[in-house]
């Protein structure tokens, strides 16, 4: 128990050390900030949700006293809540008639896509009450970020106009791009998690088919109705709805990775194929289009169930 119990509190020390890299700057920024969650992942999946909990109330009390109060509880927002829930939920199990049925991976990724959803709510929610609102905070700091850069980088008059046209085109965007790559990292980090205790044999459940995954068709109605509140409306509501998109496309685009993973299953040369997709993703994210809109049309078409059936 005390051993579960340091591990757990280790784990929580790792994933406030990686959160206080990111929050300091520098080199490998985003890399630290995307694992931050890993190590919680890792107790969470391997021990259970409680060990989340112990690895959380460790990392608070140190991001407390380095950084504020409200720096600890960020990171509780941003990095700490989730892994617990998702820990909990993963760790259910019933009976069935195939023996024992594990939480369904598909169920994981819905509730990752409501947190995602619910933390730019919350935050519009908080930013229209102690401040001007999310849409001057994202002007604010859109304006921000390109004087830093503008100052950083010793950029003439007009590269400088260029990033400032690039930037406003981008703000309104900005909180679901935030939330779409929150999405991703979360997704990626269990799964990572997972792979590693599966393969030390320490995982407190079989990994699912992943290339099974599915969300329930009421999504495509919320991003039928968010694109339409997002192209008819401004402010905050247009921002909040934008969010809604860019946070279904995403989980859209994770079932169609799905898809592409399953259908491939006997192609020659099918890892070269699948490396070379990934690889264009990363340099020409306007791809995630395409896949997401593949995942799209399994939801309603079954295109993996078709090809079982053949």
């Amino acid at each position: 128990m005390r051993r579960h119990l340091a591990i757990a509190a280790g784990a929580g020390l790792a994933s406030a050390l990686l959160f206080l890299s990111a929050a300091s700057g520098g080199f490998g920024v985003l890399l630290t900030f995307y694992l931050a969650p890993l190590p919680l992942f890792l107790v969470g999946l391997g021990l259970g949700p409680m060990a989340v909990l112990v690895g959380n109330g460790a990392a608070v009390v140190v991001l407390a006293l380095v950084l504020t109060p409200v720096g600890a509880l960020s990171y509780l927002v941003a990095t700490g809540a989730a892994p617990f829930f998702i820990a909990r939920r993963a760790v259910l199990w019933q009976d069935g008639p195939d023996g024992r049925q594990w939480y369904p991976a598909g169920h994981l990724l819905l509730w990752i896509i409501g947190f995602a959803a619910a933390g730019v709510v919350a935050l519009a929610l908080v930013l229209g009450v102690v401040g001007d609102g999310l849409a001057a905070a994202v002007d604010s700091s859109m304006q921000a970020f390109a004087d830093a850069v503008v100052t950083a980088a010793a950029v003439d008059e007009q590269q400088a106009g260029a990033l400032r046209v690039l930037l406003t085109a981008l703000g309104p965007w900005a909180p679901g791009i935030a939330a779409g790559l929150w999405l991703l990292t979360m997704v990626a980090n269990g799964i990572l998690a997972q792979s590693l205790l599966r393969r030390s044999g320490r995982a407190l459940r079989p990994s699912p088919a992943y290339s099974l995954v599915e969300v329930p068709a009421i999504l495509a109605v919320v991003l039928g109705v968010a694109a339409a509140v997002a192209a008819m409306s401004d402010g905050d509501a247009g921002l909040v709805a934008r969010a809604f998109v860019v946070v279904a496309v995403a989980a859209y685009a994770l079932v169609g990775l799905a898809v592409v993973h399953r259908l491939s299953r006997n192609w020659p040369g099918r890892a070269f194929l699948l490396g070379v997709l990934y690889a264009a993703l990363v340099i020409q994210g306007w791809l995630v289009i395409p896949i997401a809109t593949l995942g799209l049309i399994e939801t309603w078409a079954g295109l993996r169930q078709r090809q079982t059936a053949h």
